[in-house]
């Protein structure tokens, strides 16, 4: 009987119309002083003023599951989001003092974000309810990452050089690195589990363990160094030479490094780019347990990742109901998917309390 509803299923989210809806392939960025957010194709193509006016912008996110950008109005002291193409500007959240940073965590809906030299962290909703403070006392916080697969955030101090983790509700504070520089922002290598940095002291990036070891130098920089942004599936890192008004990529070995974005007299703010995450809302509509548990990246290449709350038994089918791959999987860990060949597969994990079940796509170059 169990298998006679297994291949139902299946063959339900298979004729079912998929309805993917794919983020474009695009980068945003502010300037500080004239409050302006632009978008380009990554190569710096079709560069197109979006939204105009937003009082000192800071940092941009991007939200690729709900296809929109966020960003901090410093002298608005608000947290703004709109649609990709400039659309729908809202204002999240209204604050006594200049935003700083910004960081979305898409699985929870939630936003954490810096308020102006106040060396403190807080969330809250992406609809700017629940305002929460997480950790506060930690000087000039210039950086800031989450993982939302471990539920840990990092968090930088320029002032003191040192790179903090802690678990996402300000709990178990830790020093990963006390460097001597004067750190900036961060990007996280959740897969590897890896922290990229950057420092204003010598305008250079690096990498570090989540436990603070095998710190290695990856790229010399010339210019003020700005915020950062990185694809892990394509190796890419993205960031900002603010003095020489450009927006440069490399991969993450720092080779190859290209200017994609000039923009004489300007101070270019924050950045982020798309990550081409695909969302299905008729696989949400079809789970068979009411519980609901999401794949990222979905398209994936090599591995993914999922939001279980629990160690699991995964069972992986392709789409003629043979299965594929079997296995135990902690919480928080990827699972290796590098050959498996382009194509729709289902992933059905058993629970202590019930089977979850979604779809994921392979996607090969």
């Amino acid at each position: 009987m169990r298998t006679k509803v297994l291949f139902l299923f299946l063959f339900i989210l298979y004729f079912a119309p998929i309805n993917l809806v794919k983020a474009q392939d695009k980068l945003f960025w502010g300037d500080y002083v004239n409050g302006n957010i632009y978008r380009s194709n990554l190569d710096g193509q079709s560069v197109e003023l979006i939204i105009p006016g937003q009082q000192r912008i800071r940092r941009i996110r991007v939200d690729n599951k709900n296809h929109k950008i966020y960003w901090a109005a410093g002298l608005g002291c608000q947290i703004r989001s709109a649609n990709f193409d400039g659309s729908n500007v809202t204002s999240i959240l209204d604050v006594d003092t200049e935003i700083a940073l910004i960081e979305l965590d898409t699985k929870n809906s939630k936003i954490y974000f810096t308020e102006n030299y106040a060396g403190t962290i807080k969330s809250c909703n992406f609809d700017g309810t629940e305002l929460t403070t997480i950790v506060s006392g930690y000087g000039l916080m210039l950086g800031m990452g989450i993982d939302t697969v471990r539920n840990l955030i990092f968090w930088t101090d320029n002032y003191s050089g040192k790179l903090y983790k802690a678990n996402t509700d300000g709990t178990e504070i830790t020093t990963i690195l006390d460097s001597g520089f004067a750190l900036y922002d961060i990007q996280l290598d959740i897969k590897h589990k890896y922290v990229y940095f950057n420092e204003r002291s010598f305008d250079k990036v690096y990498r570090v363990s989540y436990e603070g070891s095998g710190l290695e130098m990856i790229m010399d920089n010339y210019g003020t160094i700005g915020a950062l942004s990185a694809n892990f599936e394509q190796e890419t890192l993205f960031w900002i030479e603010r003095e020489n008004g450009l927006i440069v990529k490399s991969d993450l070995n720092g080779s190859y490094k290209t200017e994609i974005i000039f923009q004489n007299n300007s101070q270019i703010a924050g950045q982020d780019i798309t990550k081409n995450y695909i969302e299905d809302p008729i696989l949400r509509e079809n789970n068979i347990s009411n519980e609901v548990f999401t794949i990222y990246p979905n398209p994936c290449k090599d591995y993914f990742y999922m939001d279980l709350k629990e160690d699991s038994e995964i069972s992986i089918y392709n789409l003629a109901g043979q299965i594929i791959k079997k296995e135990v999987v902690k919480k928080g860990e990827c699972v290796n998917i590098a050959g498996f060949e382009n194509g729709i597969y289902f992933v059905f994990a058993n629970t202590r309390e019930n089977t979850i079940s979604t779809k994921f796509i392979v996607v090969r170059d």
